[in-house]
């Protein structure tokens, strides 16, 4: 692989599994079927997901970032919160070459699972990126500090609607979507804040299926795509994708998109403390 592409492959592979797995979330919200009570959340506090995300390039398939997801209980601003924190790390071999170490971190109100703040903090083989997002929805805006590479940090104020989200609270919240409620090819609006910007996206819920999933096994699903802004790892063309477990988990069993320089694909390989039994689950590992 050569440089070129290995920058793109890992500068955007984190970001485009988070993005993958969250889509949905705020557009939830403005359907109002969206249940947060504590009986009827998908996930529990001290619940661990492992994601692995593949790169191809000229027809070769490796894996090159394991991602883990984390959630425990703590308090935030003087507030109980929930933190979710993610981490990214390539694998030893990419190492010699191309480095990533990323931590995405939000920490949501239990009750709406709205962020209370967000933590980005990148580091892909020197090229270093820290958003660290204050939210003030009274007056419905964040309160950002944002800084790339060795330039001055800045403060910025970002305005927002009740569907914005990071892409980390987006991953939580899609998975109390009551998917009975929506129709084949039917399309949603959201707001996803990268940055010192909010992007306007589009995702569509096209259908159910049951898929293979690498070592893992067969589950049945719930598949979502999307079309990605353009930018330096999309054209805005592409297709994105993802498959939710069709249970009470909603777990992003599997994601796949293409981007300018090859594909990125990202599939769970662990997963501790689920809440519900994972009765999508129609096989064993394969």
């Amino acid at each position: 692989m050569e440089r070129v592409g290995g920058r793109v492959a890992f500068w955007c592979g984190l970001l485009v599994v988070l993005l993958l797995i969250g889509m949905l979330a705020s557009a939830q919200r403005r359907s109002s079927q969206m249940d947060t009570s504590s009986g009827a959340c998908a996930f529990r506090i001290d619940e661990e997901i492992k994601i692995v995300i593949s790169y191809s390039w000229f027809f070769v398939w490796t894996d090159v970032v394991d991602v883990w997801l984390k959630l425990s209980a703590e308090k935030k601003n003087g507030r109980d919160a929930i933190r979710i924190n993610g981490f990214g790390k390539s694998r030893p071999f990419y190492d010699w070459f191309y480095q990533v170490r990323d931590t995405y971190e939000t920490w949501l109100d239990p009750a709406s699972l709205r962020p209370i703040f967000f933590n980005r903090d990148v580091n892909e083989d020197g090229y270093l990126i820290k958003n660290f997002y204050t939210y003030d929805w009274g007056n419905r805006r964040i309160v950002a500090r944002i800084q790339r590479r060795s330039k001055q940090a800045y403060l910025d104020t970002i305005a927002i609607t009740p569907s914005t989200n990071d892409v980390i609270s987006l991953i939580y919240s899609i998975r109390n979507i009551d998917f009975s409620k929506l129709q084949p090819n039917e399309r949603f609006p959201i707001e996803l804040a990268i940055d010192d910007k909010v992007h306007a996206l589009s995702i569509k819920f096209d259908k159910t299926e049951t898929i293979r999933v690498k070592g893992m096994g067969k589950f049945r699903c719930i598949k979502l795509s999307a079309k990605m802004m353009k930018g330096r790892a999309f054209s805005g063309k592409e297709s994105m994708y993802i498959w939710i477990t069709d249970d009470d988990n909603r777990l992003p069993i599997y994601m796949e998109s293409p981007i300018k320089v090859g594909t990125i694909k990202a599939r769970i390989t662990e997963m501790k403390n689920l809440k519900h039994p994972l009765t999508s689950k129609v096989s064993g590992r394969e």
